[in-house]
């Protein structure tokens, strides 16, 4: 079945890793260089300087702990901004955040 495949489609001394790991083992490094990850919180807004500025402040997490009709559960957080000099958004194509700056 090899025979039919493309060149380009051949994993001949390619490596093969896993993107979990992969992943993990980066984060660990930027921690280790001083950077903060916040996995598990959603951004929910962008927050931008004082005075009208255009300038990101950071951004600000969604609340948890709503029920569905809206209401606080008694598991209710308020959400909590993170602040920095500089904010680096990674949210991918569908990103929420990216597409109000």
């Amino acid at each position: 079945p090899n025979i039919f495949l493309p060149s380009q489609l051949h994993n001949h001394g390619n490596y093969i890793i896993s993107l979990s790991k992969l992943v993990r083992y980066l984060g660990e490094m930027a921690e280790g260089l001083g950077v903060e990850i916040y996995p598990g919180f959603a951004a929910d807004e962008v927050l931008y300087g004082g005075d009208g500025s255009t300038a990101v402040r950071g951004v600000a997490t969604k609340d948890v702990g709503i029920a569905k009709d809206g209401d606080p559960k008694e598991t209710f957080e308020r959400g909590v901004e993170l602040l920095g000099r500089q904010t680096l958004f990674a949210e991918g194509a569908r990103g929420s955040c990216s597409e109000s700056i």
